[in-house]
């Protein structure tokens, strides 16, 4: 099975043969050990994407800024009292803003991505409706 040699005795030995690992191989296997390290540890010991109260508190934070700016809003006094975020998938979450508007709350919808470079948020417009009817209520009322 294995070559055989003779040594300066005439002796016969067997000769074994050693295969050796390739350093490609074995720096593949590192880096892919290294990978799982990483993706299994990192979101334990190193959180890098936020908690779904720090993106609740900055997509309220965000909202009242849009509403406070935007003259489409600004005029209505809107506060945004909280905004409560659920993560639906990786940096995806679905919230719940609570937006006062003439002393009444109002829960709306909010869609939500965020991660450690920025965060972008949705309310569908017919969520912001009760602004409409209210201000229609009063014009009715008015004449």
């Amino acid at each position: 099975m294995f070559p055989e040699s003779s040594n300066a005795n005439g002796e016969l030995r067997e000769v074994t043969q050693r295969r050796r690992t390739s350093p490609l191989i074995l720096f593949g296997g590192i880096i892919v050990i290294a990978g799982l390290l990483v993706f299994l540890v990192k979101p334990r010991f190193f959180p890098s994407d936020p908690s779904p109260e720090q993106v609740g508190e900055m997509v309220k934070l965000l909202i009242q800024q849009k509403f406070d700016s935007d003259p489409a809003f600004s005029k209505f006094g809107l506060k945004v009292e909280r905004v409560l975020a659920l993560r639906e998938a990786d940096n995806r979450y679905q919230g719940i803003a609570t937006i006062r508007y003439e002393g009444e709350a109002h829960d709306v919808p909010v869609q939500i991505v965020a991660n450690p470079e920025g965060t972008m948020w949705k309310i569908e417009p017919g969520a912001l409706l009760f602004i409409a009817q209210r201000e229609w209520q009063k014009e009715f009322q008015a004449r």
